[in-house]
């Protein structure tokens, strides 16, 4: 027994290091679950940051101390020891292993490292989107916001996410290649050199690129906006990296892309508080003073009471213009309603109780017409 504990002795180190590493991946994960439930019933359904942290970390923490528990005990076993029983062990071999090992080790932790910024780096991460509602790029939860915008964030969120992902494996990519003792300068210098050609023969698609940058930070518009640019006009139904969708009213999809869309003219209905109603009325000839003077008071008294009117003290209902076959009111409101939908049901609505007005004042509505004059009185020949 005597003798075992003394051939086994040297082994000691490596076997405790792997029963070190066991337990502590055992306490790990109970603690991780344990804090993961505190914090869910503290906060909610939301996590906060250690949590959104503590779940991009899973799967990367357990894959580097699965690779530790393997290359740990693995590094402090006794060469003389090892070697008795397997003969091609030599000191030469043993310095490789080393510094195999240690290459692993440090290019496991760097992976492991960048695995996790990746994770935190996805578009649907609670700490992504909360950096994305800090920046204003997302609406807050508690806040009433329509789906249109919502579906803007998303795509935001999206666009950013992948960004940040590709910039995040080329570092990583570039730090684990340098580990492993490759001189990068020399790939840099090149992927400068190449990264000029490229971007000058993908200048378009690199100034679409920045044009949806632009649209994301400027925002003026949102996915579900009613917009004319370049003289399309019709609904924003998505924003990507190279191209804004419009479907427009006929339901033709077109694609415009972002570099056009930051250098013409964007008007966007949607964002318009009030819509304004204007026509005119051309009234008979045969109307009397009276008639007009009281039904264009009638007209202005009822878009004062009407609810639709955006404000009552900018209403404007005046007697215009001697027109050549009628006597022309012209009518001036905004109105709250600006969806086009409810702004035409306005309008019916209104014309309808015009009507009413016109007939209430015993006036009716002209139409053009041309009164013919004879010098000499016409004469009428008898049928043959």
């Amino acid at each position: 027994m005597m003798n075992l504990s003394v051939a086994l002795r040297p082994f000691y180190p490596s076997v405790f290091s792997l029963l070190f590493l066991v337990l502590f991946r055992c306490v790990y994960l109970k603690w991780r679950q344990a804090f993961l439930n505190r914090t869910q019933k503290e906060e909610g359904k939301t996590c906060g940051v250690a949590a959104n942290i503590l779940l991009a970390a899973e799967r990367p923490f357990k894959f580097l101390l699965n690779v530790l528990t393997v290359l740990i005990p693995l590094a402090w076993l006794p060469q003389a020891e090892v070697a008795e029983f397997l003969p091609f062990v030599t000191e030469k071999f043993m310095d490789r292993l080393s510094v195999f090992t240690d290459h692993i080790q440090r290019s496991v932790f760097v992976y492991s490292i960048f695995w996790c910024l990746f994770n935190l780096s996805d578009s649907t991460n609670g700490l992504m989107l909360d950096i994305l509602k800090h920046m204003g790029l997302r609406p807050e939860e508690d806040q009433k916001h329509n789906i249109e915008e919502q579906k803007t964030g998303e795509a935001i969120g999206a666009i950013m996410s992948a960004a940040l992902r590709a910039l995040i494996v080329l570092i990583g990519l570039m730090i684990i290649v340098r580990e492993w003792g490759y001189d990068i300068s020399g790939f840099i210098a090149s992927l400068s050199i190449g990264s000029a050609a490229v971007a000058f023969a993908a200048k378009d698609a690199l100034a679409n690129v920045f044009g949806s940058l632009v649209i994301i930070l400027g925002r003026p518009f949102l996915v579900g906006d009613w917009i004319e640019v370049n003289g399309v006009e019709g609904t924003v139904e998505k924003i990507t990296m190279r191209s804004t969708i419009l479907r427009t009213f006929p339901q033709e999809v077109v694609h415009i892309p972002n570099s056009l869309m930051t250098n013409v003219p964007i008007t966007n209905f949607t964002l318009r508080k009030k819509r304004r109603l204007s026509f005119t009325i051309g009234l008979t000839y045969d109307s009397s003073r009276e008639q007009l003077e009281k039904t264009v008071e009638a007209m202005r008294a009822y878009f004062t009471a009407r609810p639709t009117v955006f404000d009552p003290d900018d209403i404007r209902v005046h007697f215009t213009t001697f027109a050549d076959s009628s006597l022309n009111i012209d009518i001036t409101v905004f109105t709250l309603a600006t969806a086009t939908k409810e702004f035409l049901n306005v309008r019916q609505q209104t014309n309808l109780d015009l009507m009413k007005i016109m007939q209430e004042h015993g006036v009716g509505c002209a139409f053009p017409s041309t009164s013919v004059y004879f010098a000499t009185p016409l004469e009428t020949k008898p049928e043959a």
